[in-house]
């Protein structure tokens, strides 16, 4: 899938034009996932300008515009919403189906094994076992079809693309649009096309605005002296900095530099460029993780491109701003999609993280004896993580090791048990406590513990999961006393109640058909914003 945010809103985007007929498109989209359509069009003195990028070489880039009717664009949102009710639906009835599976499959597993069960009993647990699993695979064939059902329902609400294209450049601001003639409502879908002589590869996407134009001549110069900087986590390890209280000007281009203090930025067209939200009035840069997990000092350069006469020139008008960086997480803040199980281990950090870096990753599990933390975090009791942090730092663990984290993952991930299931027992509580070092002082020191309880569906415990603090499927044992109502809320590790806590994954690593699932996935990534419609694309059925 393609490693780009699909905004919900499409800002400063109006026109009108003939209407025309065209039928609804039925073919690939984007089969390698070359094309990225502009998130945003940005209009000024009637024009709109975006940007239409290819991720590979020797490509000529086309483009067109359809409009598209209110009623159209209405149909599109409602389809939407039937496809997001249908993802959550059947992605509950799978799970249960899949855990009643390997519950029936364990069974007659363990009764084989036993050497004191019939044959009846045998034969009656195997039979139990077929049927659900026929039924599951009646299921999944089932939501094959609906899917299908679905995908071709959706794109036959896009109106194909027709014979007039445009042709642009891979340059930035390669797409303009005339709008000096609309205001009000508009809804249209922005057709690419991109060709080397031998491939050909088509992508679009749906937008909407009520926009109003404005050619305003009274504006106020920029004044980049009065800029604050402020930063927004669009997921976890990825930061953007965004900069208001600066007023962007017509026919300007900005890029921006980040370095430490000994650095000295010279301008290039080769430096990232700003975007710039009209709607929000605020510039963002592109991801800047890959500074802010740094340990020194980091200063912003932001230099602005205009045509002066005939010429073109360039200022520095941000000239080393210190950036304050983020606050570092802390507790279970600090975990992000995190599971341990037998069957796989995924320790996902939620700090700062640049997308090649590889860090030396301290992990720490070990039992939690200590009944006085469960019950203060159990209870909401103030300094109840403190606690917990500095028992985990002291604590005897039964794994105590440092590992390299994976490649472009901001953690560590391995197919297969962390440690062995001899070393936890079933309904016991157990830390995980990380530290992400700090490599001679290179980066960021990023420390973090939490905790989870045991779960062990077989007799003989050759399986086991750790339910994470956060998840639907934690538990407390009951730490009421007498007089006490018991408390079978989730709480946050400010001890606040919460039902919805996100730091850790809501679901455990599939343990029965996880190929299977991918069907379910390719409709949740199909599945767009509200107000921009990203295509469904490679589906694998």
């Amino acid at each position: 899938m393609k490693r780009k945010i699909i905004i919900g809103m499409i800002f400063c985007i109006i026109l009108i034009l003939n209407s025309y007929k065209v039928q609804a498109y039925s073919g690939e989209i984007d089969p390698k996932e070359y094309i990225t359509l502009p998130s945003t069009i940005q209009i000024t003195n009637g024009k709109g300008t975006g940007t239409i990028s290819v991720s590979a070489n020797g490509y000529n880039i086309s483009y067109q515009k359809n409009d598209i009717s209110e009623s159209t664009f209405t149909s599109i949102t409602s389809k939407n919403k039937e496809i997001e009710t249908y993802v959550k639906t059947t992605e509950k009835e799978q799970k249960d189906k899949e855990t009643n599976l390997t519950t029936l499959k364990t069974k007659h597993e363990e009764l084989v094994k036993s050497g004191k069960a019939t044959e009846a009993e045998i034969k009656a647990a195997k039979d139990a076992y077929d049927k659900a699993d026929t039924e599951y695979k009646t299921f999944l064939n089932k939501v094959k079809a609906d899917s299908e059902k679905l995908q071709k329902e959706f794109y036959n609400l896009i109106p194909n693309y027709t014979n007039s294209w445009t042709k642009t450049t891979n340059n930035s601001n390669n797409i303009e649009l005339d709008f000096s003639k609309s205001t009000g409502k508009v809804n249209f879908i922005l057709w690419v096309k991109i060709e080397n002589g031998t491939d050909t590869y088509y992508d679009f996407q749906v937008y909407s605005s009520d926009i109003k134009v404005e050619d305003d001549k009274t504006a106020q110069k920029e004044d980049w002296s009065n800029a604050k900087l402020s930063f927004e986590q669009s997921v976890p390890w990825t930061y953007y900095l965004n900069i208001t209280n600066v007023k962007w000007e017509d026919k300007h281009s900005y890029y921006y530099f980040i370095g430490d203090e000994n650095t000295k930025p010279e301008f290039s067209k080769e430096l990232p460029s700003l975007s710039y939200d009209k709607n929000n009035n605020k510039f963002s840069t592109k991801n800047i993780s890959k500074y802010l997990e740094l340990n020194s000092e980091q200063y912003l350069y932001v230099y602005d491109e205009y045509l002066e006469d005939t010429k073109l020139v360039n200022k520095l008008v941000l000239n080393k701003v210190k950036i304050e960086k983020p606050e570092q997480k802390k507790y279970t803040d600090v975990f992000w999609s995190t599971y341990i199980s037998k069957d796989g281990t995924k320790i996902n950090i939620n700090t700062p993280w640049g997308d090649d870096t590889i860090r030396n990753i301290h992990l720490r599990v070990g039992k939690i004896s200590n009944d006085t933390i469960l019950k203060n975090i159990y209870n909401k009791k103030s300094n109840a993580f403190e606690d917990l942090l500095n028992y985990a730092r002291n604590s005897k663990a039964f794994y105590d090791k440092t590992v390299k984290s994976n490649s472009n993952v901001a953690g560590y991930e391995l197919d297969g048990a962390l440690f062995s299931e001899s070393e936890v027992s079933d309904g016991e509580y157990y830390f995980l406590y990380v530290v992400v070092e700090d490599e001679n002082g290179k980066y960021v020191k990023t420390e973090g513990v939490t905790l989870a309880r045991c779960s062990k569906v077989s007799s003989k415990n050759n399986w086991f999961l750790l339910n994470f603090y956060g998840n639907d499927d934690f538990t407390w044992k009951d730490f009421t006393t007498e007089g006490e109502e018991p408390n079978n809320k989730k709480v946050d590790d400010n001890n606040k109640k919460t039902d919805d806590d996100k730091t850790v994954a809501k679901k455990q690593l599939p343990y029965t058909g996880i190929n299977n699932i991918l069907i379910i996935i390719a409709l949740i990534i199909g599945a767009g914003g509200i107000i921009t419609y990203k295509k469904y694309k490679n589906y694998n059925f």
